[in-house]
């Protein structure tokens, strides 16, 4: 079955007069680009009606992998709804289209001495939309926590082709479910976001940036550790470790000039006089933000293999020291930026050929289950994390959520996968495609065996 010139036609009504509606020749996939929240509804009930998949292009998800197992898929580009919608510079909030570039937002709201605190990797090439699926974040969530923390409300499409309205312009309401910040790392596979209305913040007056070496990573994170302690919160802390050169704790404070001298002198005692200059302390910044990614990213070409792993801040040193000795076997040395006080680190090594990611990423997994739990993925902020498979949680009642969340949501699968595994729909292979061979999925004891989307 492909698509029908009834249906294409249907979609390309749907996607407007100034929109984008366009199947492929094999007429497997059909890429759709409508420039308003109902044309998007739109497709989205017609996709259900006809039990078609959509794959949502805010970041490349594999449509045509999808393509190779289902009958067809929309490939819905969301990048024509775009733009500031409205700006309340006296209230902090700013309300946007999914499709809005972070760079936009980040310059709208540069005019009144404001931002929105957040640097994910490659954050010029993100719109917010991409951004808040991924939950995407960079050396700053230390002091300025997720996106979801600056996620004030949201405009979203469900399935089913319903636009649903959730939170407000305020800080604190209490009206309604927190149903906005379920979309913030859900990688669209309960609801493809629309709009957003987004907290922003002060711009920082001053900012000063500490780099101590140190002898091994053992040493810095206890010196992370102790800096984390004192009284004045830094806007970003971490322990970079790259291919060449030594192991440094830096340290980002940020705020008024006076509160900044403070916090630096404070820090004295366990960082030494090791302020770096503005110029140095910028490239530290962005040295932990894009890490091991592959420069420019949407090009093909031989990028690192970057796992980025997580576990209790008082477990990290355990699961940096496990999962470098399994990358380790691929290649000496890892590099490493290590996020301590939130138990967070991405490690990184070159990919040789014949590498397999996947197969390092299990296996980093199943010594991170040995330590009690944590987790690892692949970090690739423009690639499919879908269909990856996932070890079996001590926290069975979180995975049982998760599966709820996601058949609640898309019973019929018709969105995004998730980081979690789930079978296809049952009416989903095309009838001259042969279903792929997979094991099942590994589940943990007394884990929902519903699909898991989340």
């Amino acid at each position: 079955m492909k698509f029908t010139d009834e249906i294409a036609e249907e979609i390309k009504a749907a996607a407007g007069k100034t929109g984008l509606a366009r199947v492929t020749p094999d007429r497997r996939i059909l890429h759709a680009a409508p420039v308003t929240n109902e044309g998007a509804a739109l497709i989205l009930k017609i996709a259900t009606r006809e039990r078609i998949v959509v794959r949502t292009r805010l970041f490349p998800y594999g449509a045509e992998e999808s393509a190779q197992f289902h009958y067809r898929v929309i490939q819905l580009d969301l990048s024509r709804l775009a733009g500031v919608i409205e700006y309340s510079p006296e209230d902090f909030t700013i309300h946007v289209r999914a499709g809005t570039p972070l760079r936009a937002i980040q310059e709208a709201a540069a005019a009144a001495s404001q931002w929105l605190p957040v640097d994910p990797p490659a954050d010029n090439a993100l719109s917010i939309g991409e951004v808040i699926a991924k939950n995407e974040a960079g050396p700053r969530r230390t002091g300025y926590g997720p996106i979801r923390d600056h996620l004030l409300g949201a405009v979203i499409a469900t399935p089913n082709g319903n636009i649903l309205k959730t939170g407000g312009a305020v800080v604190k309401s209490a009206t309604g479910y927190d149903l906005h910040r379920l979309q913030a790392g859900a990688l669209e596979s309960l609801a493809v976001g629309l709009e957003y209305i987004l907290r922003l913040r002060a711009k920082p007056e001053a900012a000063a940036t500490i780099a101590v070496e140190c002898q091994d990573r053992g040493t810095a994170i206890e010196k992370a550790l102790r800096v984390r302690d004192l009284i004045d919160h830094p806007a970003a802390l971490f322990i970079i470790s790259d291919l060449v050169g030594p192991t440094r704790v830096v340290v980002r404070y940020e705020g008024s000039q006076a509160a900044v001298d403070v916090a630096t002198e404070r820090a004295r005692p366990v960082l030494g006089p090791n302020r770096v200059e503005p110029a140095e302390g910028d490239k530290l910044l962005m040295a932990a933000r894009d890490g091991g990614l592959e420069p420019g990213f949407r090009t093909p070409g031989r990028s690192p293999i970057t796992l980025r792993i997580g576990s209790r801040p008082s477990r990290i040193q355990l699961a940096l020291h496990a999962v470098t000795l399994v990358m380790e076997k691929v290649h000496k040395p890892v590099a490493a930026c290590i996020h301590p006080s939130i138990g967070v680190a991405d490690l990184w090594i070159p990919k040789p050929e014949n590498a397999d990611p996947r197969q390092i990423l299990n296996e980093a997994r199943a010594e991170l289950m040995k330590l009690g739990g944590g987790f690892a993925r692949l970090r690739r902020p423009f690639e499919t994390h879908g269909g990856e498979p996932q070890p079996s949680w001590p926290d069975s009642a979180a995975y049982a959520v998760m599966a709820r969340l996601k058949q609640s949501s898309d019973p019929l699968q018709i969105l995004n996968p998730g980081v979690l595994p789930f079978p296809a729909p049952a009416d989903a292979f095309a009838p001259d495609v042969p279903p792929p061979e997979q094991a099942p999925a590994a589940r943990p004891s007394g884990a929902s065996a519903q699909p898991a989307g989340h």
